[in-house]
């Protein structure tokens, strides 16, 4: 579905793909090893990064497609407008700096069609790189402060996207980027701007894409929801993710557990650890409350501190189930800032009441008569006399709470 009008973010003067090295393979949410060059180890034996990898066959040919990025909710979303296609993509987005990610929210498109086979890099020549909308194989990266230059891409596609005045794209993993399949991706907040895909998803996008001309592509930070307000996401879905059943979250002895804060959440019981999924954030074993333990995602600038979990909370230094040690994690409960969900003014910061009606959770608000706060790249509008949680996308207002993305004034905020 078309989305709202987005207010763009963020103005970058170099190649968004490119500020700093490409980050290292890593399985979790840790943050060891950001600032390697993954399999290069400094000598120059690239592996399989060099090698122009396989497209896949077999795929349907799509009519009108369109693209959804949700950063999030982690996800890139395509469809066919005048089709049955419909599949959703997991993403490693750009990183977070002052609580906003390195790429920019708006209304773009791919570039114009290309009826060859798309720009390829030499890989037995170093540095090698037509410019181009559509990459069939994109082998080679210059570090723009130390002009190194590396395979990151992996042999993998690039499609350029249309952000005014500047480069960014969908591209590969680039972690491990010189094992044979192209490389293993980070589901979080890993890139300097682009957007990243898994090694198989890119060939496969790049083949449904490749042709049509001027894709529409909406960058939204909020996670994106269907009509009926259900979060578009991987299925099956994993712990942390918003579940009606235990059937959406298919994995062994998952349960989708009711939050008093909001929606249900995908997790698992357990004793001590729990079994991280690859590329997903790392998990741990906390208390559930009821004298057990229960799965829940861990918390670190990879996720952006649990602000992308609607009705989570950050809990650092939370004591794990079964074990002495402590942990950062994103636990049940609210962040307390203008629109998250509350259950009693304690749940909101220092200055912010609860409105809340009937049973369910109310939102956290504060008085204003023009200006509102900003806190983690999320702001807020002065409506009849308390502030709201700003909007540009009705999937911003969330679930949680019954709120409406109206204008109101300048701004637009979520109105209960």
């Amino acid at each position: 579905m078309l989305r709202p009008a987005l207010a763009a973010a963020l103005v970058l003067s170099t190649f968004a793909c490119g500020q700093g090295a490409p980050e290292t393979a890593n399985s979790g949410g840790s943050e060891d090893g950001l600032t390697g060059v993954g399999s290069v180890a400094g000598s120059g034996n690239w592996g399989a990064a060099t090698t122009c990898k396989a497209l896949p066959t077999g795929l349907p040919a799509l009519k009108s497609p369109m693209l959804v990025i949700s950063l999030d909710g982690l996800t890139l979303h395509l469809w066919d407008r005048q089709g049955t296609f419909d599949k959703v993509y997991p993403i490693g987005p750009g990183a977070i700096e002052n609580g906003v990610s390195l790429t920019p929210v708006g209304h773009y498109t791919t570039g114009p069609a290309d009826a060859t086979a798309g720009a390829q890099d030499d890989g037995t020549k170093v540095g090698s790189s037509p410019w181009s909308w559509w990459y069939r194989c994109k082998i080679w990266w210059t570090d723009p402060v130390t002009k190194q230059i590396t395979p990151v891409y992996g042999g993998l596609p690039l499609i350029r996207l249309t952000v005014p005045g500047l480069a960014y794209a969908i591209h590969g993993p680039v972690d491990s980027f010189g094992a044979a399949n192209g490389g293993a991706l980070r589901r979080a907040y890993v890139s300097h701007g682009c957007i990243r895909t898994r090694a198989e998803d890119i060939v496969e996008l790049y083949v449904l894409l490749h042709g049509h001309g001027h894709v529409p592509v909406t960058i939204q930070r909020a996670v994106e929801r269907d009509p009926a307000g259900k979060s578009v996401d991987l299925s099956p879905r994993f712990i942390g993710s918003e579940c009606d059943s235990a059937a959406d979250c298919g994995f062994a002895g998952a349960l989708c557990q009711a939050n008093a804060y909001g929606h249900s959440f995908c997790t698992v019981a357990c004793t001590g650890s729990c079994a991280d999924r690859t590329g997903e954030i790392a998990t741990a074993c906390i208390p559930d409350g009821k004298g057990a333990g229960m799965c829940v995602r861990q918390a670190s600038l990879l996720n952006n501190f649990c602000r992308s979990d609607e009705s989570f909370r950050y809990a650092p230094q939370t004591t794990r189930f079964g074990r002495p040690s402590q942990v950062d994690v994103c636990a049940p409960g609210s962040s307390g800032f203008v629109g998250d969900p509350c259950l009693s003014s304690s749940d909101c910061a220092a200055g912010r009441t609860c409105e809340r009606k009937g049973r369910g959770p109310g939102l956290c608000t504060q008085g204003c008569t023009s200006s509102c706060p900003t806190e983690h790249g999320l702001g807020a509008t002065c409506v009849a006399g308390r502030c709201l949680r700003s909007c540009d996308v009705q999937d911003a207002c969330g679930t949680s709470t019954a709120t409406t993305c109206q204008r109101a004034g300048a701004a637009s905020a979520c109105v209960p």
